[in-house]
């Protein structure tokens, strides 16, 4: 069972504090604390703590894993972790600690970490207790130096830094851990090991398996609060060999499990069983030359390359303040953020961030988000129309022409900044990924190339790719470096296949297979490393 509550604070309507919170131990000992700390927090001189964020992270797993068909001995079954977050903001809602960086490290206002705290109300309010204090000693100080810049740049009459929302509660039944069967599954994984791909000089070959839950208990000062779980089962298999070039190369699949449901092990294997059989075909590689032209991405390479473009770029819209000159990679604002209504990407696609989903087409997505960073209930965006920019993610922190926040802060290590979720490429016309490879030759054909390149997501600095001779159709695997994968390539995308798949590395991206007018791809400039003394066994 799980709701969603939001509702306005005005008009004699409920507010989320009326939304009865669950009578939860861990929820208790946060209400307290950020009660107390809300009434009697001060420092003498200084500012008044303004919004405070309390995160509790209850982290259970299973690992088991496997090398060359043994067992790897391990934490097996790992006890509860309990792991506190508390970021606070000092100043008022016009202007506040947030959003300013005062060193050359490009970080703001960051995160205060308490783990392993006691699963106790005294263990956590002596936990949060003490992280509040921390954060708020380093805020009331970021507020003066903001203050500061601020006045010595003229920049008073700047957006408010803190918007308010409508008040936030999700809830959602947390069921009890189970682990799955322990001489099962690790004979599973041994199996796997044993089962090897027919490479030679193979050096390394692991299989783990991991089944992980984590219960997420938020409260904000504005009263926002939110209780649910995160659930994350898979065998990732993970194996390096030493190419006929000398170079190390690492192949590596992970392949999602029904967290909820009794293990499919054919499947399993015949995926398994795959995987090998597509690797010990590349294992042959040629070493790429310098190349410029059409590039077919299969989805997960796609995947790969809409995160490293368009996702990231998309982040931080909102840029930070900073006294320093040196300003660091973290401190670059998005690209996106002055290029509204403009074709920033092929109009064949529309493109979404969709906060709640939870899977697309059986495979989990691992970003579903109820609440965001600042207390406030994510909205699904529509980001792009036919190619066009049409809204950006944002915080509480206003930016121009933005009236509220529409619920995308996220925080990893920093105070929240802007940042998309589960994002979905969507085409608006679509062909057989069989038509699309014709297309591509045909193209390929037209441009009188030699050979052109298929881009399937093997690695990321240097990339196994395939290369495909015009003539005869004639492919073979070659080791390269992809570049010109830029922002200015998104708009160069001329087809894509109605094939559309989740890549996960990082982030969630939902994409089809799709052909790039160019790209180019240099030979691999670093030279392998040096050969063992000893020949391979």
């Amino acid at each position: 069972m799980k709701y969603i509550v939001t509702l306005l604070c005005f008009f004699g309507v409920l507010s989320a504090q009326a939304q009865k919170m669950p009578d939860h131990l861990y929820l208790r000992a946060m209400r307290d604390e950020m009660q107390r700390s809300k009434k009697e927090l001060r420092m003498k001189g200084g500012p008044k703590p303004f919004f405070i964020v309390y995160k509790l992270t209850q982290t259970e797993k299973q690992q088991l894993s496997s090398h060359f068909g043994q067992a790897v001995v391990n934490n097996l079954q790992e006890p509860q972790d309990l792991h506190a977050d508390v970021y606070l903001y000092a100043g008022t809602a016009k202007s506040n600690s947030s959003g300013f960086s005062a060193d050359k490290s490009g970080s703001d206002l960051g995160v205060s970490y308490e783990v392993n705290i006691p699963k106790s109300y005294d263990g956590i309010r002596r936990a949060l207790w003490k992280s509040t204090n921390t954060q708020y000693l380093s805020a009331a100080t970021l507020y003066e130096k903001k203050e500061a810049y601020k006045k010595q740049k003229n920049l008073e009459g700047e957006e408010a830094d803190f918007s308010y929302a409508p008040k936030t509660a999700y809830v959602e039944d947390i069921p009890p851990f189970t682990y799955r069967d322990e001489a099962q599954y690790q004979q599973l994984l041994n199996e796997i090991t044993s089962l090897r791909p027919e490479i030679k000089h193979l050096e390394k070959l692991v299989a783990e398996f991991t089944r992980r839950q984590q219960e997420i208990y938020f409260l904000d000062s504005e009263g926002d609060f939110a209780v649910y779980p995160l659930q994350k089962e898979f065998i990732q298999v993970l194996f390096t060999y030493r190419s006929k070039h000398g170079y190390v190369i690492e192949e590596k699949e992970t392949f999602d499990l029904d967290f909820n449901a009794p293990l499919d092990k054919e499947k399993l294997m015949q995926q398994v069983r795959a995987f090998y059989q597509a690797a010990a075909q590349r294992q042959n590689f040629e070493m790429a030359q310098s190349y410029i032209g059409p590039v077919l991405l299969r989805a997960q390479g796609a995947g790969r390359y809409f995160n490293r473009t368009f996702v990231s770029a998309m982040a931080n819209t909102k840029p930070l303040l900073s006294s320093e000159i040196s300003l660091g990679f973290s401190l670059a604002v998005s690209p996106f953020k002055d290029r509204m209504g403009l074709r920033v990407i092929s109009p064949l696609f529309d493109v979404y961030d969709r906060p709640f989903a939870k899977e697309y087409n059986g495979q989990k997505l691992s970003k579903f988000t109820p609440i965001d960073a600042e207390g406030v209930k994510p909205q699904e965006l529509q980001l792009i129309k036919n190619g066009k920019l049409m809204t950006l993610p944002t915080i509480r922190s206003l930016i121009k022409d933005q009236k509220q926040s529409n619920g995308h802060a996220r925080s990893v290590n920093y105070a929240p900044r802007a940042a998309l979720t589960n994002v979905f490429f969507i085409p608006k016309k679509t062909m057989s990924v069989a038509e699309l490879e014709r297309l591509f030759l045909e193209k390929c054909k037209e441009q009188e190339m030699e050979y052109c390149y298929i881009w399937d997501d093997k690695g990321d600095a240097n990339s196994l790719l395939e290369r495909v001779y015009t003539q005869d159709g004639r492919r073979e695997w070659v080791l390269g470096r992809i570049s010109g994968a830029d922002l200015r390539s998104l708009r160069s995308i001329s087809a894509a296949a109605d094939d559309l798949q989740v890549w996960q590395d990082g982030g969630n991206v939902v994409a089809p297979s799709i052909i790039l007018e160019e790209l180019t791809i240099d030979p691999v400039f670093a030279k392998p490393p040096r050969k063992p003394f000893v020949p391979f066994p």
